[in-house]
Formats: C-alpha cells, structure tokens, sequence
C-alpha cells in the first residue's frame, strides 16, 4: 500500500489566487512558507510549498485567508509538468489540500490587514460555546481503570 500524506503548517507568504476553470470549477492557490530546524542555533531556514485547495475549501481561503496567516493542512503531493515560452519542459511538485485549519491571530488582524481588505473572524474560530453551542464535542470523563492499557 502507498501513501501519499502531507501534513505541515506555515505561513502564507502572499495573498492567495482565486481562478475559475469552466462555469462551476474554482480553486485557489498559496503559497506557504515552513520553518525548518537546523542544529546550528541560527540556520533555520524556511521552505515554499505551493498549495492548491478547491470548491469550498477555496471559497474559505480566498474569503478568510491572507499573506501572513497561519494555517495547517492536510493533504497530498502531486507534480505538474509545462512547457515554458522558451520550450523548456518543467516539472512542479504541489500539494492539493484536502483539509485546512486557519490559526486566527487577532492582533496580526488587526495591525498587519487595514481597510476594505480587512478579514473578519473566521466562523468556526470563535468562542468554544459560539462553534459547540449543543456541546456534541465534549469529551466525557474517563477514568484510569477505563483504559485498555
């Protein structure tokens, strides 16, 4: 069995891209940058991902997500391959999202995003009784002697 599984999260480095193929299939794409750990104290270096993500999945992206916010996500690697203007053949590798969960930073919301581009709050980001008001979430409590090992 193969297994094809990114899991990472990062920072969007520009604002994400919305484009349309056809009448009804949309997608947006990001970049994001992911901060990698050196054993020297100061080589830590970022590496881009490109990410695509479609249907509802953009429609979020391109309404909440902006350069610079954080995300996480799930998803799989695919590559693409293009002709370049000069006729060089070229080979991108690329991760199609699958799932994605935006950390909301209030206070880079409201200093880094001014003015008509500003994002409001993601709806499901809120007040833990605002996204569960029924408490379908709650875990109940176990006790020690209820655990299998």
């Amino acid at each position: 069995m193969d297994i094809n599984q990114v899991f990472m999260t990062g920072n969007l480095v520009r604002d994400p891209e919305g484009k349309c193929v056809g009448t009804d299939k949309q997608f947006a794409t990001f970049t994001i940058a992911v901060n990698t750990r050196s054993a020297k104290a100061n080589d830590n270096k970022p590496e881009f991902f490109s990410c695509v993500a479609n249907g509802v999945t953009a429609d979020y992206v391109m309404k909440y997500l902006r350069k610079g916010s954080s995300v996480g996500i799930i998803g799989r690697l695919y590559t693409s391959k293009y002709t370049t203007k000069s006729g060089e053949q070229r080979v991108t590798c690329n991760i199609s999202i699958s799932q994605l969960k935006s950390y909301y930073n209030k206070e880079a919301d409201e200093t880094s995003i001014e003015g008509s581009n500003k994002i409001s709050k993601p709806p499901y980001l809120g007040d833990e009784k605002e996204a569960d008001p029924d408490h379908k979430n709650d875990l109940d409590e176990v006790e020690d002697d209820d655990l299998p090992f």
